[in-house]
């Protein structure tokens, strides 16, 4: 009697764990490539946290904003598939002022499937961080400076329609 409650809970474990593996969705193929570049540091760790908390931003504000699909973070150009364009972004200054605004500024520009380069321009977003400066406000502050730049620059990709980008680069 033992032996088949055992065996009647091992087959329901592992019905448990086997279903959720088989019915999971296959990996969508991204939609857009996003290359960050940050002005250099001397401590690697802290421009790959730079980097990626920028992209975290990123993705934030082009779904809320109406984005679908997946966007792929490549390290090189090399790494570059050619038949999804590719989005530089160059960090210029992501910091707290004096007066205690946090600025986000950075350029990018969008390399279509072709390989011919569109500069979207240079992007500026501001929030306040306001009375104290617990590390929590702060960090808030930061998220909502490179969402604000971020949602600017969706509307100029958007503009482009990223999947005809090829079309439009002579924009």
């Amino acid at each position: 009697m033992k032996t088949n409650r055992l065996s009647s809970w091992k087959t329901l474990l592992f019905a448990l764990i086997a279903l959720p593996l088989s019915a999971a969705k296959p990996v969508d193929a991204p939609r857009l490539q996003v290359r960050v570049e940050t002005p250099t540091v001397f401590d690697i760790v802290q421009e790959s946290d730079v980097t990626d908390a920028l992209l975290a931003q990123m993705d934030t504000a082009f779904r809320r904003a109406g984005f679908e699909g997946r966007i792929a973070e490549i390290d090189r150009v090399s790494d570059m598939k050619a038949d999804i364009p590719l989005l530089t972004v160059r960090l210029t200054n992501w910091e707290r002022r004096v007066s205690g605004f946090v600025e986000c500024r950075f350029t990018a520009n969008l390399t279509s499937m072709d390989g011919s380069v569109v500069n979207l321009g240079a992007f500026n977003g501001t929030a306040m961080s306001w009375g104290r400066s617990d590390r929590f406000t702060l960090s808030r502050a930061f998220e909502d400076a490179a969402i604000d730049a971020m949602r600017t620059l969706y509307k100029e990709v958007k503009a482009l329609d990223t999947t005809h980008a090829d079309e439009v680069a002579t924009r």
